[in-house]
């Protein structure tokens, strides 16, 4: 699966109001971006993926910000698109374990908004630890879980395409040939 097929997979459970014009679009920043990942430090085996990926939809709130992104390492196999919000004052940051199989492993990630002009930038950061005791089963695809403790800071950058605002609703169009989606927006 590509990374352009995976966004289009999650987007499209996924509605954004929005089609805008005129003072809408003073409203909000909701809409449609052109996305890419760009690597700052990785020191991760394999390294975390990077590149561009394609279009996602991005939602405004008055405090934060829905992002898409993509978590894998590169060569891996994508295992799905996250979304998370990001607030406009503060880091989010998350702590769980990394592997299932192994407890004790921890990842910890923080997303920070760090300019909502165009483009949006967010830093993704990730850490890794407590893993030399974990074993990973090699018939399982763990998507690029690293097999030793590890730092990533990732620029997610987000490029405005087309606002979006309400009543109009966004819709995913995959081309089936070669996989690759476009985000339109739509009024009706």
């Amino acid at each position: 699966m590509n990374w352009q097929h995976a966004v289009s997979l999650a987007f499209a459970a996924f509605v954004l109001n929005g089609c805008g014009g005129g003072e809408e679009e003073a409203k909000t920043r909701s809409g449609i971006y052109e996305f890419e990942m760009v690597r700052e430090y990785d020191t991760c085996t394999p390294k975390r993926a990077v590149g561009h990926i394609g279009q996602v939809n991005i939602i405004e709130d008055t405090d934060s910000f829905w992002v898409f992104y993509v978590l894998a390492g590169e060569d891996a196999p994508v295992r799905g698109v996250h979304g998370a919000k990001v607030m406009k004052d503060a880091p989010v940051e998350t702590e769980r374990v990394a592997v299932s199989d192994c407890p004790e492993t921890r990842r910890w990630m923080s997303l920070e908004l760090l300019s909502d002009l165009d483009p949006l930038e967010v830093r993704y950061k990730e850490r890794y630890s407590n893993m030399a005791g974990c074993e990973l089963d090699p018939d399982i695809t763990y998507a690029g879980i690293p097999d030793s403790d590890c730092e990533a800071s990732i620029l997610l950058r987000y490029s405005l395409v087309q606002y979006c605002s309400a009543p109009c609703t966004t819709r995913d169009i995959v081309n089936m040939e070669d996989g690759t989606n476009t985000i339109v927006c739509e009024c009706k």
